[in-house]
């Protein structure tokens, strides 16, 4: 039997002293200074890894914007040379019965012969005019829809919009702006270094969306020239003449808007390319006012396109259904 084992009695404390715990704890305001600092250190290599990630240039990266808008391009001369026989075939049917409506009302409303004879040949001529529209397709409409694309080329002096060009700086700018932030993290306090942050996510984010508005005017222009080419089958009827002529009117809004970033794109990104180089973040001056700068150059691409078209095609009319119904 083993005899039990004895531990020696504790010494007394004496007063004042404290335990070995206390002795050796770290005082509360280093441990929250410690946590803070730890924290924002793991904050800005999770910023810094992003801004590497966001300025390191990806050829294969910067080219998914542009293959995008390409794949389109190439689907829409599949769509037009498929949809030409339909059309055709729309045409005939309903030039039937315009000659059919016209013949009724002849009855109903007899004219003279040498007047009634004068208005079918006009009708003759413009259903012509619309049938060669639908035969030579590509002599007619793209040329209209050109017009406006090389107006736009010719006074901005570039050859064509570049979509991934315009991702591509505002990813540069925005990561320079958070390289900035992260430069003088540490002396600047946190909720200015957050809202650093939130001005280079907005600057990025606008750039996408003006990278979006012109992937999609330049896919609208290419399914208006290729789809599009069905409505004109519409135009040989009175009663289905509007559709041809609004599809005629669509051309040239999209031509429009198309001509008009060639005019904005160019100018826009010439100017923030020359933005001074940015400083370290010490104030919110500086991402504020980039902020502000890169906003205008967003609402400008985004909504003077469209309202500008708008007011130029808002009231236009070709007359052809004007002109079936007359005769």
């Amino acid at each position: 039997m083993s005899a039990p084992v004895l531990t020696p009695p504790c010494a007394p404390r004496t007063e004042g002293e404290k335990p070995h715990s206390d002795r050796n704890a770290v005082p509360r305001w280093a441990r929250l200074l410690v946590n803070r600092h730890a924290v924002r250190a793991l904050a800005l290599t999770a910023v810094v890894v992003l801004v590497a990630c966001m300025v390191a240039p990806h050829a294969e990266a910067q080219q998914v914007v542009n293959g995008m808008a390409e794949e389109w391009r190439r689907a829409s001369l599949v769509w037009a040379a498929r949809l030409m026989r339909n059309a055709q075939r729309l045409f005939v049917t309903l030039a039937a019965f315009e000659v059919v409506a016209s013949a009724m009302v002849l009855l109903l409303k007899p004219k003279r012969l040498d007047e009634a004879a004068g208005g079918f040949v006009i009708k003759i001529l413009v259903m012509s005019i619309c049938f060669f529209s639908i035969t030579s397709f590509e002599l007619v409409v793209p040329k209209l829809f050109d017009s406006f694309v090389v107006a736009g080329q010719t006074a901005a002096f570039i050859p064509s919009l570049n979509p991934s060009q315009v991702a591509g700086m505002g990813i540069m700018l925005a990561g320079k702006m958070m390289a900035g932030a992260v430069v003088s993290a540490l002396m600047m306090d946190q909720v200015t270094f957050i809202f650093a942050m939130v001005c280079a996510f907005l600057v990025a984010l606008a750039f996408c969306g003006m990278a979006c508005q012109i992937v999609y005017c330049l896919v609208e222009g290419y399914v208006v020239m290729s789809a599009g080419v069905f409505f004109l089958g519409f135009a040989a009827f009175r009663g289905t003449a509007t559709l041809a002529e609004n599809y005629l009117t669509y051309v040239m809004h999209s031509g429009i808007k198309i001509m008009m970033l060639y005019l904005l794109v160019p100018i826009g990104v010439s100017v923030i390319g020359n933005w001074p180089t940015i400083p370290p973040l010490f104030d919110l001056a500086d991402p504020i006012e980039r902020l502000i700068g890169v906003s205008i150059f967003c609402g400008l691409v985004m909504f003077l396109p469209g309202s500008f078209a708008s007011r130029i095609t808002g009231g236009a009319s070709l007359g052809i259904a004007q002109a079936l119904r007359n005769n």
